[in-house]
């Protein structure tokens, strides 16, 4: 691991043209049949629709990644993580969860959820390494919407903190 300090910080629309070329750089790890690029329009809906931070190496003041999520009453989805292509493996990608995990988790959230890629099998394994399980119907909880998984697609949750009534 190369040892380089970063910032994030929260993004600004400014941000969202980087967003964009860190995104389209991001997926280069899939297959040109599977991968679509995406542009300007869809990072701003994005953007507009979640809470958004950047990722930005400190010694070179360029930005690497960022990380979107919304927050639903006790729930908060984690809509999007993206490096570029080669930041990716670094360790980023577990600092800048952290440091949302350590923020949501003062506000008494309870759980994160996302939905990973099925044929992105690395990318199930960078969650359940930072503590995410994949959702099983065994495991139902009021917390969890089901709804809007994709037949590509997994549901992966991750606790915050165990609510124990009191």
């Amino acid at each position: 691991m190369e040892n380089y300090s970063i910032k994030i910080y929260k993004a600004t629309e400014e941000d969202i043209d980087d967003m964009t070329c860190i995104f389209n750089d991001s997926i280069k790890i899939f297959p040109s049949d599977v991968r679509r690029d995406s542009d300007r329009n869809n990072l701003c809906d994005i953007f507009n629709s979640n809470n958004v931070y950047i990722v930005e190496r400190t010694d070179i003041s360029k930005k690497i990644g960022w990380i979107a999520y919304r927050i639903n009453q006790n729930n908060i989805f984690i809509s999007g993580l993206y490096f570029l292509f080669n930041e990716q493996r670094k360790g980023n990608g577990t600092k800048i969860l952290n440091y949302c995990f350590e923020s949501l988790w003062k506000n008494n959230y309870k759980i994160i959820t996302l939905h990973a890629l099925k044929n992105a099998p690395w990318s199930i394994e960078f969650y359940k390494r930072n503590g995410f399980t994949i959702f099983d119907k065994e495991n139902e909880s009021e917390y969890i919407n089901t709804e809007e998984i994709q037949k590509w697609e997994i549901l992966m949750y991750k606790y915050l903190c165990i609510n124990t009534g009191e």
